[in-house]
């Protein structure tokens, strides 16, 4: 018992010497900005580091940041959130607007307005992830949505309010969906081969949906 106590001493003596040594800067001490209630943080493949506000995206080095504005079409917005991968970097905002980060230009440009696309003013956004592939899935209060090449389709089967979106490897999504429990495996980004409902379970980790083709890869 006395060697577990003693154990136990040590690591929280250890534990306050690492808290001790760890020191947080705050970005708008060190480079005079005025950035406030950031929503996202990200790192790009260039190692700069963004975080996005309702007043612009800040890129940040160890030495130098900038404030890029975005072309809103509504200010109606609430939050603004990041998405960066497979060499694209989005911001996006709960009223439905989606912008790309242009490297040419050194700016964002408007990728999407959906409620515009979808003629409904009341759609939210909540998440987007982006495959290795570079489609932008969409998480909304209208259902699931990918986008590429311009062109935004829904994922038939899945036209609940999503919340939530997250990959567990290169080719699998999963979101939650309140009171159902879904399984999709789909060969193509937009026909689901299968869907299992199973409304008699509650809450659970529901939707799976994979875009890798059956059968084995070398």
């Amino acid at each position: 018992m006395k060697i577990k106590l003693y154990l136990l001493l040590i690591l929280i003596s250890a534990y306050d010497l690492y808290a001790a040594e760890v020191k947080f800067y705050s970005i708008n001490t060190i480079h005079s900005t005025s950035v406030r209630e950031t929503f996202a943080v990200c790192k790009d493949k260039n190692g700069f580091i963004w975080s996005s506000a309702k007043t612009g995206i800040l890129r940040l080095t160890e030495d130098h940041c900038r404030i890029y504005q975005l072309p809103y079409k509504t200010v109606d917005i609430t939050f603004v959130k990041l998405a960066c991968e497979a060499s694209q970097l989005i911001a996006y905002t709960n009223n439905g607007q989606i912008f790309h980060y242009n490297e040419l230009y050194d700016r964002f440009d408007l990728l999407a307005d959906m409620r515009e696309r979808l003629t409904n003013n009341y759609l939210t956004l909540s998440n987007i992830v982006i495959d290795p592939s570079g489609t932008l899935w969409i998480g909304s209060s209208e259902g699931l949505y990918h986008y590429k090449e311009g062109r935004l389709a829904p994922v038939w089967g899945l036209r609940y309010p999503i919340q939530h979106l997250f990959f567990t490897d290169r080719n699998t999504l999963f979101t939650p969906i309140p009171m159902r429990w879904l399984y999709g495996i789909q060969k193509h980004p937009t026909i689901p081969l299968s869907i299992k409902t199973n409304p008699n379970r509650p809450f659970r980790f529901p939707v799976a949906i994979t875009t890798r083709k059956p059968g084995c890869s070398g």
